[in-house]
């Protein structure tokens, strides 16, 4: 027979369970949804990964074992698209027996999550990369169709390492590796003594559509660009510029109606392969500036750089004056997003300060 809860029992375990839910609800109020937005390799992730490091605590050893797959299948995966775009069409007949072989073990080979490299592709990969220096060049020149990521030079130039048995990921190998976001990837973060809840969701065309899944009570918005991408043709669309693409997905998500009264913060990163691409190919080799007259140095960063937020601004439809919060960034560089993200904290607080003054006048 069950025992019964008398009258004040039951008041005190009603009292309880009413004070937590109200302390939940007020933490929930205090929580700052913050939601990454751009197209794919826009930097999105790195970031996500830089405050990781920053106000997540980093990454327990379990948590580096995961992404040792993910920086083997990079390897693996970019030599076999270094192949079949560099290699192969300008290969010798008569050219080394070793590297054909080598060659052609790395094609074949087929990785899966579950494994790691094993020594003979590892010993293939890196003999194909040290043989001479025409991959080496392919990292310093600037086509319009990006086939190989920056940081794969790195996990190449350090394949011994990060394929030992014994091997974990350095916060260097974690920053470094690079693999699409598929779906929403979340966590909380307290950053300048405020808690954030933050949102990173794939950029690809392919993952968009599943953004709206974020939108409901949304703080602010973070939008990403890479400021690199101005001469590249999209990865899913060979068609398309990726900074024309880049473009279009702001304007839509500016003149969303569900970022109607929401900051938009915009971050235009990737700085330092910028500084080095505009040396060599002309920001006029962007689609978008093809007709520009007024451009008066093609090559200069910061005429460049503002020719670009002159673009992104004029974006917004809003009858209204609306201000754009710009940023010029480098994720690969902690302190630059440490830097960048306490402005980013400052701006969101004085704007909701801001909202709440509006709202008691009212």
């Amino acid at each position: 027979m069950g025992a019964c809860l008398n009258g004040s029992a039951v008041t005190e375990t009603s009292r309880y369970l009413d004070g937590r839910l109200q302390d939940e609800e007020r933490k929930d109020r205090q929580l700052i949804k913050l939601l990454f937005l751009g197209p794919g390799g826009s930097g999105k992730s790195t970031i996500f990964k830089q405050l990781q490091w920053l106000h997540g605590g980093g990454y327990s050893d379990d948590d580096k074992k995961l992404l040792i797959a993910h920086i083997h299948s990079q390897c693996l995966v970019q030599m076999q698209a270094a192949i079949d775009e560099y290699l192969l069409p300008s290969l010798q007949a008569d050219c080394e027996e070793k590297l054909k072989s080598s060659i052609e073990t790395v094609r074949r080979y087929r990785f899966t999550e579950s494994n790691h490299l094993p020594a003979n592709i590892v010993d293939c990969i890196a003999f194909i990369w040290n043989y001479d220096d025409a991959l080496r060049h392919i990292f310093r020149e600037h086509r319009d169709r990006k086939i190989l990521d920056e940081s794969t030079e790195y996990f190449w130039n350090h394949l011994q390492r990060i394929t030992a048995t014994d091997y974990i990921p350095s916060k260097e190998d974690i920053i470094n590796v690079r693999y699409r976001t598929t779906g929403i990837i979340e966590k909380e973060f307290s950053i300048e003594e405020h808690r954030f809840h933050i949102f990173d969701v794939g950029g690809q065309k392919c993952e968009r559509k599943k953004w709206i899944q974020c939108f409901d009570e949304v703080r602010a918005v973070v939008f990403v660009v890479s400021l690199a991408c101005y001469n590249h043709v999209m990865y899913e669309d060979h068609q398309t510029n990726a900074m024309v693409d880049s473009l279009t997905l702001f304007e839509q998500t500016i003149n969303n109606k569900y970022f109607g009264n929401t900051p938009i913060i915009l971050f235009f990163n990737k700085s330092d392969l910028f500084a080095h691409k505009i040396k060599q190919v002309g920001i006029t080799k962007c689609p978008l500036f093809e007709e520009r007259d007024d451009i008066k140095n093609e090559h200069d960063y910061d005429e460049s750089i503002k020719v670009l937020q002159t673009e992104f601004k004029q974006q917004c439809k809003s009858e209204q004056a609306r201000r754009i919060y710009m940023h010029v960034t480098c994720a690969m560089q902690e302190q630059n997003v440490q830097l960048v993200f306490r402005d980013v904290v400052k701006t969101i607080v004085q704007e909701m300060f801001s909202r709440l003054q509006g709202t008691s006048l009212a």
